[in-house]
């Protein structure tokens, strides 16, 4: 009887450890759900759905992405911060989310270091200075000498503001020893059209947004914040090229819920990672501007820190806030 309890002992055990560790290797079983910041149709939209696909079939999981927008991407990250931290939910956000918005916005209500856990780059991007034709600028010298001249005006526009393009442009307006206001619109083709028409002299703005107007010659891009020069604008320096002393990069990210477990972010990170190697996302990807990365979760993480102090100090100095 004593050793038919023990051995009735050891095996509620072994179905206990096989229980727990069931619950670990199969967490993230359920449908993944990608969380993104915009409405559909952009370039992070596209380029989660790309990602979304793929890893529906190389995890055999069902996956959606849902829209979250609304304040700047905070309320997907708020979304997010709150799920349950199972891999089943996850944050899509470009950089502006998780770097930028923390230091414009009052009350935000998550910590990008504290309430998530980096997963992958899915994709970096340059941005670019373009301007109109109005302006007769043929380089970044000769747009600041019209600037100072008063040929040009001193404004530029931005969709929306707070953004990268907003604090790239004070900062490019700061290197050149010239003040510059930034003019937001609520959306890209907005802003195109504005400067397409004359309304305003220059934008900051993915080159993604210009590119055909670009070639039909309807506007100038004048300099990349790439270190070199990109494939599909081999004609256009980049801003160190012509002699000023400004990089930026905005990246595409995915993030899981503070505590998820390392082994299903690692799991997630390589299913991403896997996809980008598939030439037909990667090419898709290249047509948004978009570079595909796959750096994995130590790599966001010290990309994340980086550009949060970088670009700090830049607004700060701004004195642009947003208020609830």
């Amino acid at each position: 009887m004593k050793l038919s309890i023990n051995f009735l002992l050891k095996q509620l055990f072994l179905i206990l450890a096989l229980a727990l560790f069931g619950q670990s290797s199969m967490a993230q079983s359920n449908t993944l759900r990608i969380v993104y910041t915009f409405g559909p149709g952009g370039s992070g939209d596209i380029s989660g759905r790309l990602i979304g696909n793929h890893i529906q079939k190389t995890l055999g999981i069902p996956v959606i992405v849902e829209n979250k927008v609304g304040a700047g991407g905070s309320i997907a990250a708020d979304t997010v911060k709150s799920a349950k931290p199972d891999g089943n939910t996850v944050l899509l956000a470009f950089m502006g989310t998780m770097v930028i918005l923390p230091h414009t916005m009052d009350s935000l209500r998550f910590d990008p270091f504290k309430d998530f856990e980096p997963i992958s780059i899915i994709a970096n991007s340059p941005l670019a200075l373009t301007v109109s034709s109005t302006t007769q600028a043929t380089n970044l010298k000769d747009y600041v000498a019209k600037i100072k001249s008063g040929a040009v005006p001193k404004f530029f526009g931005v969709a929306p503001l707070g953004g990268l393009p907003h604090f790239l442009g004070l900062k490019f307006a700061a290197t050149s020893g010239i003040e510059l206001t930034a003019v937001g619109y609520k959306g890209g083709a907005q802003m195109v059209q504005a400067l397409v028409s004359g309304e305003i002299p220059a934008t900051y703005s993915t080159p993604a947004d210009l590119i055909a107007m670009h070639k039909a010659d309807k506007v100038k891009i004048l300099a990349v914040s790439a270190p070199k020069r990109l494939p599909f604008l081999a004609d256009v320096p980049t801003f160190k090229e012509q002699g000023f002393d400004v990089e930026a990069n905005t990246w595409l990210g995915l993030f899981a819920p503070k505590g998820t477990p390392s082994e299903i972010v690692a799991r997630i990170a390589n299913a991403v990672a896997d996809a980008l190697k598939d030439p037909t996302i990667s090419q898709r990807m290249s047509e948004m501007s978009l570079d595909p990365s796959g750096l994995g979760p130590k790599g966001l993480a010290d990309v994340m820190r980086l550009d949060y102090d970088r670009w700090g100090p830049v607004i700060k100095a701004s004195g642009y806030r947003v208020k609830d």
